[in-house]
């Protein structure tokens, strides 16, 4: 007999509820945060020991995120941060952890860099950078032991690491799947059959476009017992860049299991860093304007096309110049290449058709193929 109706409504709230918990989200990457910034400060007050610790991790902060975004060819250019206005810089900062005595404080802090003012500096030293996080990719950690690889869970080490890794200090947006049932066969049947699509099918229940399958392979274990060395293994498959690495590790003497496997992941996320910012780089130092006509069909399409010439990076300005009923005639600056500028633009929904010696852009609404 079925319940009562209330009863069957409160029973769907409770398991839609239960699905929104559970349901896989993109790590929240903030691209100008730095986290685990580690400080240790003696002075002559325990007051003005933190003082000088918190702008000590700021400035650290700073550092770490200006080489994390900058071409590695051009980090000589980057500014000493000891020189900067650190507060122009800093959107906030949260301690972490600490301690303190009467003359020492010694802590964790995450700083919050302001974007505009990062983007800012970068270009005013001609520094090319990446200033996006990368789009979602389904991150797939496999443990092979014994000769037989299998998706990592909840109750494994590796899985453990790329939860701790995912979002921290990183250009990629990583997902992790749930590692339920169905993921667990998939990773099964890719271990059979080496097909790509098999990946694909499970980026898509995600609602991503690409993976990555990040293999570890236990090939040695130490007197304790536990994994001594490993062989990683990357590929990435998907609308992505493609990357493919493979690197040996060894635990080190007094080293943890958790610091192994956590270093074997910040490995493995650095080759994920280092392929996006390899296709992603800006040169802010190439500028050029652009004259864009946009037909003014209704007010829907206008706000579309306004909010996506404001949230594209590479556009430093628009002007408006002629405005009628039919359409908007603009002027926009940006940095970087025309082919570049029209990627973007496609990627929130605009398409520009070269006209002459302008573009036409106009809003493409989901499954619009013309």
């Amino acid at each position: 007999m079925m319940p009562p109706f209330p009863l069957r409504l409160l029973l769907l709230s409770a398991l839609l509820l239960v699905a929104a918990v559970l349901a896989p989200r993109a790590a929240t990457l903030d691209l100008y945060t730095e986290s685990g910034i580690e400080v240790d400060v003696t002075a002559a007050s325990a007051v003005e020991a933190n003082r000088i610790a918190i702008e000590r991790a700021q400035r650290l902060g700073l550092e770490r995120l200006l080489r994390r975004l900058a071409a590695a060819e051009d980090a000589a250019r980057l500014p000493a941060v000891d020189r900067l206005p650190i507060e122009r810089f800093v959107r906030g900062f949260t301690i972490d952890d600490e301690k303190r005595s009467a003359t020492r404080w010694l802590g964790t802090v995450t700083v919050h860099y302001r974007e505009d003012a990062i983007r800012a500096l970068l270009e005013q030293y001609g520094v090319a950078a990446v200033l996006e996080p990368s789009k979602p990719l389904l991150l797939l950690p496999m443990i092979e032991d014994g000769g037989k690889a299998r998706l990592a869970t909840d109750s494994d080490p590796w899985r453990a690491a790329w939860l701790a890794e995912a979002g921290r200090n990183s250009l990629v947006n990583l997902v992790l799947p749930l590692a339920d049932l169905s993921d667990i066969a998939t990773a099964a049947r890719y271990e059979e059959e080496a097909n790509p699509a098999l990946l694909l099918e499970m980026a898509g229940r995600y609602g991503v476009e690409a993976a990555a399958l990040v293999r570890a392979a236990i090939v040695e274990r130490g007197s304790d017992g536990l994994p001594a060395r490993l062989e990683l293994r990357l590929r990435s498959v998907g609308d992505w860049p493609s990357v493919e690495e493979q690197a040996s590790l060894v635990r080190e003497a007094e080293e943890s299991e958790e610091r192994f496997w956590r270093r074997a992941a910040t490995r493995a996320r650095g080759w994920l860093d280092a392929a996006w910012k390899r296709d992603n780089l800006l040169r802010t130092d190439v500028r050029g304007r652009l004259r864009m006509v946009v037909p003014l069909a209704d007010l829907a399409g206008w706000v579309q096309i306004r909010r996506g010439l404001e949230s594209v990076p590479e556009i430093r300005a628009v002007e408006i110049l002629r405005l009628s009923r039919e359409q908007a005639e603009l002027e926009v600056e940006f940095v970087g290449d025309t082919g570049r500028l029209e990627r973007r633009l496609s990627e929130r929904g605009l398409q520009s058709i070269p006209e002459g010696g302008s573009w036409r852009l106009r809003a493409v609404e989901a499954g619009d193929g013309r």
